[in-house]
């Protein structure tokens, strides 16, 4: 006889979806609202410390929060938590799904259009959590869900830290997986959306080249060589390569921004090609300043659609070319010479007008004077 396990009273327990150190996924079905949920059930391992065990029902708190807090299209979404005595449980949308890192595994390397699509909503995911004050800090394979359905979710925020909380691990703890972590956080500095950055940057090489860049096959040697190594080829990268490049960039002060990389992978993802960048040759008088964003200036090359590059009326992103129809822009120095002076008439005729105005003021201040001169003569 099959023992069917409620929780709350109201969910209950159908299969088990996977297992992992943080506990079971389970398909579950709410009686309550007659709808299929995904339950996270972390359960505490016996003889752990009493403090362990705080430090693991404060981190799948953590997540909760930092989900609960997201409505995002491409994040799970959380519909409840439970705090039972065998720990913590999390109630999500159930979504019919494999990881990606099941499909790299099973399929191999996916082409650069795929990655374009995967990259686009995670990124589209990572900006929501960030807007949040939220840092996702596990940006990986495992971590992205494709339903069967075509949809893209980014999940297990367990490791995720919003900017007004304290850290919660112990010291010397690392957080994230080695190969997809960033320099700066393996070397000991607090993690930040630049960290995210670096992240959606290891997953899109993953993608397109089937590894992450800086695997060593144990902990110690892949955090050397993410601090110290120089990032691998990429020759399977195609029209992403200047994504992964700009965001694979060691310092985070200059590695390409995720909503630098978000616009450019939804250009790739919709058909785009990369095409070199015209040279340009730097006036000084017109300069004024570096780059907006931050690595914006690594970006290798701009984005022109495949279907219709040679139209007239299409505008290249990043580059001063724009149709023959249309006047120069004004920072286009060289074709400033071409342009007509404007007419002088308008402020002559401004001038005019101000001196009738003037002059009528006067008259009018004349005329109430001398009326007002001859009724008080009357009066008197």
């Amino acid at each position: 006889m099959t023992v069917v396990r409620m929780l709350a009273g109201r969910y209950r327990l159908d299969s088990e979806i996977g297992h992992g150190a943080m506990g079971t996924v389970w398909n579950a079905y709410d009686e309550i609202l007659r709808r299929r949920v995904a339950i996270k059930e972390v359960t505490l391992p016996a003889g752990m410390p009493p403090s362990e065990a705080e430090q693991l029902a404060d981190r799948t708190l953590r997540e909760a929060r930092a989900i609960a807090s997201l409505s995002h299209p491409h994040v799970v979404t959380l519909f409840d938590i439970l705090t039972p005595d065998t720990g913590p449980v999390i109630v999500m949308e159930l979504i019919v799904a494999r990881s990606l890192a099941e499909i790299l595994k099973d399929t191999g390397p996916l082409g650069d259009t795929d990655a374009a699509a995967i990259g686009e909503a995670v990124s589209a995911g990572l900006l929501a959590a960030h807007s949040a004050g939220i840092t996702h800090r596990d940006v990986k394979p495992a971590n992205v869900l494709i339903a069967d359905d075509g949809r893209i979710k980014l999940t297990d925020f367990g490791i995720a830290r919003s900017a007004g909380e304290q850290t919660l691990t112990a010291t010397g703890m690392l957080l994230g997986s080695p190969a997809y972590i960033s320099p700066e956080v393996a070397s000991g500095e607090p993690a930040s959306p630049a960290a995210d950055a670096w992240g959606l940057g290891a997953l899109l090489y993953a993608i397109v080249e089937g590894h992450p860049p800086f695997d060593r096959g144990e902990p110690i040697a892949t955090l050397t060589a993410v601090v110290s190594d120089p990032v691998p080829p990429h020759p399977h990268a195609g029209r992403v390569a200047p994504v992964i490049e700009g965001l694979l960039v060691k310092d985070p002060k200059q590695r390409m921004t995720i909503p630098h990389a978000h616009a450019l992978l939804v250009q790739v993802a919709n058909g785009a090609i990369f095409q070199p960048a015209p040279p340009r040759v730097a006036d000084p008088a017109r300069s004024v300043g570096a780059a907006s964003e931050p690595g914006e200036a690594r970006a290798a090359g701009e984005i022109r659609g495949a279907a219709d590059a040679d139209s007239p009326s299409r505008i290249s992103s990043g580059s001063a070319s724009l149709p023959a129809s249309l006047p120069p822009p004004p920072w286009a120095a060289d074709a400033a010479a071409s342009l007509k002076p404007l007419p002088i008439a308008a402020p002559r005729r401004r001038r005019v007008l101000l001196t009738l105005a003037a002059v009528a003021i006067c008259a009018l201040a004349i005329a109430v004077g001398y009326f007002g001169v001859i009724a008080m003569a009357r009066l008197g």
